[in-house]
């Protein structure tokens, strides 16, 4: 299985023990050698700000290289990995995901140049590191502020589908449940409306059913596990709540237009990824 933390190398991926977390890449980084292996945050929501050298980064497959200045937004659950280069100065911002839900910032991007968020990410670095009263407070409106700019920069032009709130909460149940295979109609009754309803959200904010949203969610899963895991295809499907891998074959070659095997092949591997200074996009 992918690693999962709260942060890079500790042990527990479940929530901060603080508002967020502010450190200077250098602080974490230079612990491992430079390298940040393959891993993802559960409930995490990060944006690294490079201000200086760069790095080979890996997000969900996809290999390319980062150079200073630039600012890497990194959703919850998305497998990411960054081979720095010694020396890498900037930020990393972790985040809950409560912090950054509707924001439109739900997909992986990097926004390349210098911009003035850097001088709040001091802020909130020197406001996380002190006890001043209010912190908590300061905090959160400081990070409010960055994610603002983040999102009015353009770097993700369409509102991403959880922009509802119904949708929002869906997408969370999504994430809870998604591995039990339950008919839409359950998360329907817990969201307090009828299936047909909660489609009509989803179409009118993706222009495809609620469904496609669970379905969505369990191919990008098995893309996941196909991609940075050695499991056969059989236990992929069986630990994604599949009783039938064939069926689960079906399911992914319907979403990808290719087998789980093809999938494998196309990305030019048959077990785990790693990041690498040869790696390119």
């Amino acid at each position: 299985m992918v690693p999962a933390f709260s942060l890079y190398g500790e042990e527990q991926p479940g929530d901060l023990p603080d508002v967020l977390h502010c450190e200077t890449i250098a602080a974490r980084a230079a612990l491992h050698g430079w390298l940040i292996s393959p891993h993802r945050h559960m409930r995490m929501h990060q944006v690294l700000r490079l201000t200086a050298h760069g790095a080979m980064a890996e997000v969900d497959g996809a290999r390319f290289r980062l150079d200073a200045p630039c600012l890497v937004n990194m959703p919850p659950q998305v497998i990411h990995g960054y081979d720095f280069d010694p020396g890498t100065e900037g930020w990393v911002l972790t985040l809950p995901t409560e912090l950054v839900m509707g924001r439109g910032l739900a997909r992986p991007f990097v926004a390349e140049g210098a911009g003035d968020d850097i001088a709040l990410f001091d802020l909130i670095a020197a406001e996380h590191a002190g006890r001043a009263p209010g912190r908590a407070e300061r905090l959160r409106a400081l990070a409010a502020a960055l994610l603002i700019g983040i999102t009015r920069g353009g770097a993700e032009d369409e509102e991403d589908e959880t922009g509802h709130p119904t949708l929002r909460r869906f997408a969370l149940l999504i994430e809870e449940h998604y591995r039990k295979h339950l008919p839409l109609r359950a998360y329907a009754e817990q969201l307090g409306i009828t299936a047909t309803h909660l489609s009509r959200l989803a179409r009118e904010a993706t222009g495809a059913p609620a469904s496609r949203m669970i379905e969505d969610r369990i191919v990008r899963e098995a893309r996941r596990e196909l991609a940075y895991t050695a499991l056969p295809v059989s236990q992929v499907a069986y630990a994604l709540g599949y009783e039938d891998p064939a069926y689960f074959s079906r399911v992914f070659s319907r979403a990808t237009g290719m087998s789980p095997t093809q999938f494998r092949t196309r990305i030019g591997h048959d077990g785990p990824l790693s990041t690498g200074n040869g790696a390119k996009r």
